[in-house]
Order: structure tokens, then C-alpha cells, then sequence
């Protein structure tokens, strides 16, 4: 074998490798996202706030995604590096700071924070693919990615933090200290198709609440697509009443925001669904057409 030959297979190899690297990394800022938080305000009342990207805007030459956080925070700024796996907050005073970093190492030191980024830091301890070490409320997670990559990190103040890559901090998308103030919290994420793969709620334990009714995610049905009969017996039919609509699929959720059916449509203008396995009571059924628009009604299933 060749020097040459060497060099060309050695190249090769360490090319392949690092695509594979890259492709490991999951982007959390991806349009169409969506994170919904619940908070009991400790006796003060309850409030539902949405996160979601409405679009971009250019500062100072960078990049941002504008998101939109109603009923809190109103508008503000973040980007993500996808190739040095990091992403920054623009604060009110116009300053970048680094509020996450997926490329950390077990024993890294990152000085990454949403309130205090020249005085707090954090330290890896080690990344895994399951959520642990959370003895409040660890029977009322769902996580429902594909080989996820949670970051189990240590604060200064030597408080156990989580991230989680694709999503944010197990609490949050915009702190990444992961804080808990309120006596009971729910988040719940959706991702680019308009599935929950994610739900996390602290307080009640014993009732983890559904991310589609506790969290008040109203019905929202496509312009053009019915759903009949409703309520249905054992099988109710998905209609597209416009031939510009085209849906690749739809999902079928119980309101414990467990998925327990998907659909491909096929390219046709209706489908017949049998769901007489089910039990009876309320089902929600969810898509997203190929113009992007999401729908989300409920059924009754009698």
C-alpha cells in the first residue's frame, strides 16, 4: 500500500467521521417548534405562556431567530451555532451571551448563563440518553427523541442542572439554569411536525398533566380538512375538501399526550381510520399540511 494511498484512505476516513459527528448534533432552533410552559404562581394564579420562532432578524451584521414568548416576555433574540453546536441570547442591552453549549466535554467548564453570563458557570458531569437524578417528579417525564443527548451539568452554586439537546433545559428554552420558582410547572415541546416529544411536570406527581388540555392548547382545524363522524363508533373518515391540500400524515393522541397511532396519508384526499381497538371517551387527532399549517381536533369516541 502506498504513502499516498495511506493518506487518501486516512482523509477519507476522518472526513466520514466527522460527518457523522455533525449529524449527531440536533438543532434546537428549527421553525415550527414550540415550547409551552404551565406555572402555578404559589396561590397567585395560573399561567400558560408559548414560546415559538415568528421569524428572523438581522444585528449588527448576525443572524438571529426572533421568538416570541406570550403573556411574559414578549419578543426577543437568540441564534445557534450548529457547527460549534452552541446557542447565544441577545439580552435588552444589545449583549450575545452563551446560554448553552452541546460541544462541552465530561469536565468542561462553560461560563454560560441567562442572568449572570461574567459571574455564573457551569461543569459537565457526563451526558447520557435517559433524564435521572431528579427526585421530585421522575415518573412524570416523557421523552420521545430518537437517541437524545442530555447534558447533566453542575452550577457554581452546585446545583444539579439539565440540558437537553434539541430542546433547551429540562425546564425551559431561554434559561438554562433550568430554575424552579413555582410550586407546580409544566413544559411541554412540540416539535417541527407538531408532535409533543417532550413533557416534563413538577409538583403533582401522581397526575402528570396532559400537554394538549392542561396546558389550554386549543383546537386549531385546517382550513379544508373534516374529520366525520364526530363523535364516531369505531372509524371516522379524514377528508380533504381542497385539492391544493396534501397531508403526509396524522397522529392520533390520547389527551395524557401518549401517541398511540400514526397514519401516512399517501397522497389521498381522504382516509378511513379504525380505532375500534381504543377505548371510548376523547382522542385528539393532529397533522400538519405540506404548506405547514398545523391542525389539532378533538374526537369523541363514543
Amino acid at each position: 500500500m502506498t504513502l499516498f494511498f495511506k493518506f487518501f484512505l486516512l482523509t477519507c476516513l476522518f472526513i466520514v467521521s466527522s460527518s457523522e459527528v455533525l449529524a449527531q448534533y440536533s438543532p434546537t432552533l428549527k421553525e415550527g417548534r414550540k415550547w409551552i410552559n404551565h406555572y402555578d404562581l404559589n396561590g397567585f394564579g395560573e399561567v400558560t405562556a408559548a414560546t415559538s420562532i415568528i421569524g428572523d432578524s438581522l444585528v449588527n451584521g448576525v443572524h438571529y431567530k426572533v421568538l416570541r414568548r406570550d403573556k411574559l416576555a414578549g419578543t426577543f433574540l437568540m441564534r445557534e451555532d450548529s457547527v460549534d453546536r452552541q446557542i447565544f441570547l441577545l439580552d435588552t442591552s444589545g449583549v450575545e451571551r452563551l446560554i448553552y453549549d452541546f460541544s462541552l466535554e465530561p469536565g468542561d467548564t462553560c461560563y454560560c448563563s441567562y442572568d449572570s453570563p461574567t459571574e455564573g458557570y457551569v461543569v459537565l458531569d457526563s451526558i447520557s440518553n435517559a433524564i435521572h437524578e431528579l427526585s421530585w417528579c421522575s415518573d412524570s417525564i416523557v421523552l420521545d427523541i430518537p437517541n437524545p443527548r442530555i447534558f447533566h451539568v453542575r452550577s457554581n452554586l452546585d446545583q444539579s442542572l439539565i440540558w437537553i439537546e434539541g430542546i433547551g433545559s429540562n425546564t425551559e428554552l431561554r434559561d438554562s439554569e433550568g430554575m424552579l420558582y413555582f410550586f407546580s410547572f409544566l413544559l411541554c415541546h412540540f416539535n417541527e411536525s407538531g408532535e409533543r416529544d417532550y413533557h416534563y411536570s413538577f409538583g403533582d406527581c401522581a397526575n402528570p398533566e396532559s400537554c394538549f388540555d392542561y396546558v389550554g392548547l386549543a383546537e386549531n382545524p385546517a382550513q379544508g380538512v373534516t374529520i366525520s363522524p364526530n363523535p364516531f363508533a369505531d372509524q371516522f373518515t379524514v377528508n380533504l375538501q381542497n385539492s391544493a391540500i396534501s397531508l403526509e400524515e396524522i397522529s392520533i393522541w390520547g389527551v395524557d399526550g401518549q401517541r398511540v397511532a400514526r397514519y401516512p396519508m399517501f397522497g389521498l384526499a381522504t382516509r378511513t381510520v379504525d380505532l375500534s381497538q381504543l377505548a371510548s371517551g376523547m382522542w385528539l387527532i393532529t397533522g400538519r399540511t405540506k404548506d405547514g399549517e398545523f391542525f389539532l381536533q378533538k374526537v369523541l369516541k363514543q
